[in-house]
């Protein structure tokens, strides 16, 4: 299963209204990796997709069919009327704006669908299955005119999206769009509800919607996304945004659409994941956490986290909880959010003399310990080793490994 692909269906679909609609139309394909310039043809294709838009070949109803890679330029429409699609959509097709603009100018039936971008400035046009990622300095979609924005996951910026001026978003539509961690997830509080504009069926925690409509409020709970703060989107089982989109519209597997740019994939959910910056030790070394088998309720109880390498002979444990954490502690970072489980104490062991790297911590979670917790299947959690280091002074007398996401199974 490919699961951004929340829109293959509607893709084909347009590309074959295309194709009836004049013979002129044409698919040119885009491949960063090729022979540049290209002629755009699938055995030649373009290296570059703003140098595709402005051929003096491209007519209005093209689409360009982008192979993955990272494409380092800024997209802009140049008021032609085309559609550039990835192949195998955002996780690994990139559009890095080399003037922080990303893409921009899109007229009212140019569409852009299945891209990592920084930023988007619309006139127009749909943003269809994209994951727009920035900084907490900058907006990520700022648009006029008649724009619609899909299955979309905009995270991390100052405002997630903006309109652009006074009464100028006329019949634009948000759905079925994620926008988390932003300080204004939207800001579109000066739209008339005369020009019939709204957000529906999308998550959002912050912002003013002012006149526009809505199929839903803000909410104050998490998205449930796999790993936040390791800029992994995927959505983890029971996310609020599992079938909760528009429901007249579907996943590949056919079940009602999900919300954001990544459809919810069990497989892909399954597989632990380490995230955050472990603290260097006063003898230099920087515990990183491994794991062997699987975190399960009913199956093979072999599920052991290890942090290594760590001083010897110290104590420590093991801190779990259910949200990640990236936050200033003991002179390195924490990373896992107030209020969290300590685990049982445990010693690094190593050489027997002298103060070395050698050590390591090594932890059973067990089914049992699962069990004394009251702990459920698809659970995520996220866990980081802590140990006494002597050669920092206090309150910095801590060794700190970097931490790990995992889903409890059933």
């Amino acid at each position: 299963m490919k699961p951004f692909l929340h829109t293959a269906s509607l893709t084909l679909l347009a590309i074959l209204a295309l194709a009836g609609a004049a013979a002129a139309q044409q698919t040119w394909y885009v491949d960063v990796a090729g022979v540049p310039p290209g002629d755009g043809s699938q055995a030649n294709p373009y290296t570059s997709i703003q140098y595709g838009i402005l051929r003096p070949t491209t007519q209005t109803g093209d689409t360009f069919v982008v192979a993955p890679g990272t494409y380092a330029e800024d997209v802009g429409y140049n008021n032609r009327r085309v559609h550039v699609r990835s192949v195998e959509g955002p996780l690994a097709t990139r559009i890095d704006g080399r003037a922080n603009l990303g893409v921009f100018n899109g007229p009212s039936d140019a569409s852009l669908e299945g891209f990592r971008i920084e930023s988007a400035v619309l006139e127009g046009g749909s943003l269809i299955g994209c994951i727009v990622v920035g900084t907490s300095s900058s907006t990520g979609v700022t648009f006029g005119g008649n724009v619609l924005i899909r299955n979309c996951t905009i995270v991390g910026f100052f405002r997630g999206v903006e309109e652009m001026f006074f009464n100028a978003t006329v019949g634009s539509r948000i759905e079925s769009t994620l926008l988390y961690g932003n300080l204004i997830d939207l800001d579109l509080d000066q739209q008339d509800l005369a020009h019939n504009a709204g957000v529906s069926y999308s998550f959002w925690k912050t912002g003013d919607l002012g006149a526009w409509t809505s199929g839903g409020t803000p909410t104050a709970a998490a998205p449930g996304l796999w790993n936040f703060a390791a800029q992994d989107f995927h959505l983890a089982p029971l996310s609020a945004c599992i079938d909760a989109g528009v429901p007249t519209q579907t996943d590949p597997d056919g079940s009602r659409v999900d919300i954001g740019a990544l459809a919810y994939d069990a497989s892909y959910a399954a597989t632990p994941t380490t995230y955050c910056t472990p603290k260097t030790t006063s003898l230099g070394c920087a515990p990183l956490v491994t794991w062997t088998g699987s975190a399960s309720l009913s199956g093979p109880d072999d599920f052991v986290l290890t942090a290594a390498p760590a001083l010897n002979k110290k104590v420590g444990k093991f801190i779990w909880g259910t949200v990640p954490k990236a936050s200033p502690f003991a002179g390195g970072t924490l990373c896992v959010k107030l209020p969290f489980v300590r685990g049982p104490h445990l010693n690094s062991g190593g050489s027997a003399s002298g103060l070395d790297c050698s050590g390591a911590y090594s932890w059973h979670f067990s089914q049992a310990y699962m069990a004394s917790k009251s702990i459920p299947a698809g659970s995520i959690l996220y866990a980081q080793a802590w140990g006494r280091d002597p050669g920092f002074a206090d309150p910095n007398n801590s060794q700190l490994s970097d931490a790990i996401v995992f889903l409890v199974e059933p």
